[in-house]
């Protein structure tokens, strides 16, 4: 298995253009585009590295058509939010495939870099890399959020998920999402929890005219949880543990002063 990097703190940043990247990837199912890259790709039909699922189910050509997609417009070398983009797609698909298989990030790159040595795929040496648990939790989840996000509303401020009940239960998913992001930055700060913030503030103020023949509209979705919400949910009115333990010094000092009172009114009256 791959050794994840530990030491890179990731930036989070791609998450800046999420909305164009899921639009490519939307694209990467339609299975006529995939030809052109099939014969650099035949190294994954026999290599039993890969598990059954990961060998049969494109990855290697869908992988080969959203570098095709991202820079189709361009023309030029890919950003470094493209590259983010692409580290985090290539360990969410094979993390999802098969999540009990070891992940072989660089092995994957090592023999696509074989079968294809130009610039774009040069330009991803030490770009691709086992993302650890903790970031890859953090990015599924923003992920998660402006894919499930992009199901009610289009580029175009258009309400796209059809019927309400549908609508609701893409929103609803975004409100466990986001209370997710929510828990997992109470005692952590960063690129991360900024990100989530930023998603937050979009979901408020985005498509606030947007609706769809009276079926669903803007003031329709399930409005996102807040933090001092959820704080009180996990800890009863608490912030932490350290609250609790400072509540209980405060009550236990009071009674003590008190009892040391009464204790010398009733030595002064005797």
């Amino acid at each position: 298995m791959d050794s994840p990097k530990e030491s890179i703190e990731e930036s989070y940043e791609f998450f800046d253009y999420i909305k164009t990247y899921l639009s490519h990837n939307d694209k990467l199912n339609d299975n006529e585009k995939f030809y052109k890259h099939e014969s650099s790709c035949e190294f994954m039909l026999n290599d039993t590295i890969f598990t059954e699922k990961q060998r049969t189910n494109s990855l290697c050509e869908r992988f080969n058509y959203l570098i095709e997609l991202l820079t189709s417009e361009k023309r030029n070398n890919l950003s470094k939010c493209d590259k983010e983009y692409l580290n985090f797609w290539l360990n969410n698909e094979l993390r999802t495939t098969d999540d009990k298989s070891p992940i072989r990030i660089k092995y994957f790159y090592d023999k696509l870099k074989q079968k294809i040595p130009d610039s774009y795929i040069n330009s991803l040496e030490g770009k691709l890399y086992n993302i650890t648990d903790e970031h890859f939790e953090n990015m599924r989840i923003l992920n998660n959020l402006y894919k499930n996000y992009g199901k009610i509303f289009n580029e175009e401020h258009n309400v796209v998920c059809g019927r309400k009940e549908k609508c609701l239960e893409y929103s609803n998913i975004c409100y466990n999402e986001y209370k997710k992001g929510l828990i997992r930055c109470f005692k952590k700060q960063g690129n991360w929890c900024q990100k989530l913030f930023d998603f937050n503030n979009m979901y408020k103020t985005e498509n606030i005219d947007a609706s769809l023949f009276g079926e669903f509209s803007y003031n329709d979705l399930i409005e996102l949880p807040r933090k001092e919400d959820v704080e009180y949910e996990l800890y009863g009115g608490l912030n932490s543990w350290k609250n609790l333990i400072m509540l209980t010094f405060s009550i236990l000092g009071s009674t003590i002063g008190i009892f040391f009172y009464f204790y010398k009114v009733k030595n002064i009256n005797s």
